[in-house]
């Protein structure tokens, strides 16, 4: 089985070359998740990559996948990354929504 953390490492680290590389290789690391449920697409928000988010999204990988924590991409956005972020999330559809396992919404978390 291939190696899914490359991946998962290049979203984090917002390396679009070693993203594209992994893809290339293998398209069901957009099924990838870390320990906690997360994918790249949440570790793209977390650490503010919008070129990173924009990529994930145009390779077909849904917004609306919810962590361990049942936390989106949108979530972890609201809760303290850029602007930009959270307004790419909004443009591709991510729903405000959606509460996850604390029952908050990412518009609670940005307040």
């Amino acid at each position: 089985m291939h190696n899914l953390l490359p991946f998962l490492y290049a979203a984090a680290m917002g390396d679009v070359a070693g993203l594209e590389r992994e893809y290339a290789k293998n398209k069901s690391v957009l099924s990838a998740k870390n320990p906690e449920g997360r994918t790249a697409l949440h570790l793209a928000a977390l650490h503010a990559h919008p070129h990173v988010l924009r990529l994930l999204l145009s390779y077909g990988m849904c917004a609306a996948i919810t962590d361990a924590h049942g936390q989106s991409a949108l979530h972890i956005a609201a809760q303290g990354s850029s602007t930009e972020v959270v307004e790419i999330l909004l443009k591709d559809g991510s729903g405000c929504s959606t509460r996850d396992n604390d029952g908050k919404t990412a518009l609670a978390y940005a307040y």
